[in-house]
């Protein structure tokens, strides 16, 4: 079981990250699946995409969750029939999942230069303090995860990632950050977690 990384936050929160290498009959064996899960494996074409789903179900294994289903919402965000919540994401070789007793977001993404094209979309003024990195790509890829964790947190539609969510500065290799989010005339603000590998990076969001 390749278990790449697992850890608790305070308040009962948790991270699961699972590293595929396996072939995907093995991964088959390793995620128990429900009809509903069964039915959506069976609607992905991407062989690569099978692999990140079965990953991201058999890392409910390790959660210690009884009985717990992932079920989608109207919107297309996952949820628990429990009480608690949960976030799922998946890059390049890569699926993880964190549950909290509240609302919860959690991104992971590899280094590429692709993400310069789309810099205009999501980097705000006041975020430019990315650009003293020791690496260009690894800051902006950090605050786009930041930015993404938060989306999936808030599960709003029509949030600009430029102008509503707002990384507050945070320094080189630096673990935890904050973020503000500016939303139909309220204010609220994320604590985050930062993961920096080699390879890729990551952050959690949620609100204390």
């Amino acid at each position: 079981m390749p278990l790449y990384r697992s850890f608790k936050l305070k308040k009962s929160k948790s991270l699961y990250i699972w590293e595929i290498k396996e072939p995907l009959k093995d991964l088959e064996k390793e995620a128990a699946l429900s009809l509903n899960d069964e039915e959506k494996l069976l609607s992905i074409k991407s062989a690569q995409r099978k692999k990140e789903f079965l990953a991201s179900r058999a890392l409910l294994n390790f959660t210690k969750l009884q009985n717990t289903e992932i079920k989608y919402n109207i919107d297309g965000a996952p949820e628990l029939d429990s009480n608690k919540y949960i976030s799922i994401t998946h890059c390049k070789n890569f699926a993880g999942i964190a549950i909290g007793n509240n609302k919860i977001g959690f991104d992971l993404e590899i280094y590429r230069e692709k993400i310069f094209t789309i810099v205009p979309k999501f980097l705000n003024k006041n975020e430019e303090f990315i650009y003293e990195f020791d690496s260009i790509i690894k800051g902006l890829t950090l605050i786009w995860t930041a930015k993404e964790a938060i989306y999936k947190a808030i599960s709003a539609k029509g949030i600009s990632f430029k102008n509503n969510i707002i990384i507050s500065p945070f320094k080189n290799e630096q673990k935890k950050g904050f973020a503000k989010v500016y939303l139909n005339q309220k204010e609220m603000q994320f604590s985050l977690n930062f993961m920096i590998e080699k390879k890729f990076c990551g952050t959690i969001a949620y609100i204390d």
